[in-house]
């Protein structure tokens, strides 16, 4: 296995997630190019964004002190790297949360990166060219760059199969297929009408395909509902076709 070490809470200075497990001292038991399932760190996750209240400084005055957009210059930093192409404006305080546009693509991509471990390998469209005789005249090939650690893909991997276990993309479940997932529902302008969007892989642990769906001008359509039923088709036809 590999430690996976929780930066946001050594960031906060917090000592320990639980008392009785240190931070750092967690275990990802890693499989493949996904990441194994951890029940353990789920539980204590869940059981800590629920009772406990985190700090951003160890003097919580610091927090306004410093400028969103130090922070912002770091999310469009990791969208760079994992392959988001569109224009993305650090000056934007609401860019974390979806306000910027991005490519179908780009999400799938960027999804991939989760599930190849933190390796991202540019999109392609052909794979390889034969001439009539079955002679391969042209291979595609992409070594991969390490754009996230392993640790920081496991621990991702492992919070977006908890969306679709529990949260917003149930919809998306597959019977004996763990799949890692997330919905998105952006506003168009126009009241109740949105662009809904899921982004997922599976299986999560040892992951096969990767799926991106974006249904555009929906009233009252969020990721959940209609995307994420889409996703899961186009799932079951990949890993069983």
């Amino acid at each position: 296995g590999e430690q996976v070490v929780i930066e946001a809470a050594r960031q906060n200075k917090l000592k320990t997630i639980d008392a009785n497990f240190p931070i750092g001292q967690f275990i990802c038991v890693t499989g493949g190019s996904g990441c194994g399932k951890s029940s353990l760190i789920n539980e204590i996750l869940y059981k800590k964004m629920a009772q406990t209240r985190y700090r951003a400084r160890e003097d919580p005055g610091e927090c306004d002190k410093v400028s969103g957009t130090e922070y912002i210059d770091k999310v469009v930093d990791m969208a760079r790297r994992m392959g988001v192409s569109t224009e993305l404006d650090a000056r934007n305080l609401s860019l974390p949360i979806g306000s910027e546009e991005v490519h179908p693509i780009d999400m799938a991509g960027a999804a991939a990166v989760l599930a190849n471990g933190g390796i991202r390998h540019r999109p392609f469209l052909i794979e390889s060219v034969t001439d009539r005789d079955g002679n391969i005249i042209y291979q595609h090939e992409s070594p991969g760059r390490q754009v996230l650690s392993r640790q920081s893909a496991c621990l991702e991997t492992q919070v977006l199969e908890a969306n679709v276990q529990g949260g917003t993309g149930t919809a998306a479940q597959i019977p004996g297929v763990q799949v890692a997932g997330k919905t998105g529902t952006a506003e168009t302008g126009v009241n109740h009408v949105y662009d809904a969007w899921f982004v997922c892989f599976a299986p999560a642990q040892n992951p096969r395909a990767v799926v991106a769906v974006v249904v555009e001008q929906q009233p009252n359509g969020f990721g959940g509902a209609v995307s994420a039923p889409i996703a899961k088709a186009v799932l079951e036809k990949l890993l069983n076709g």
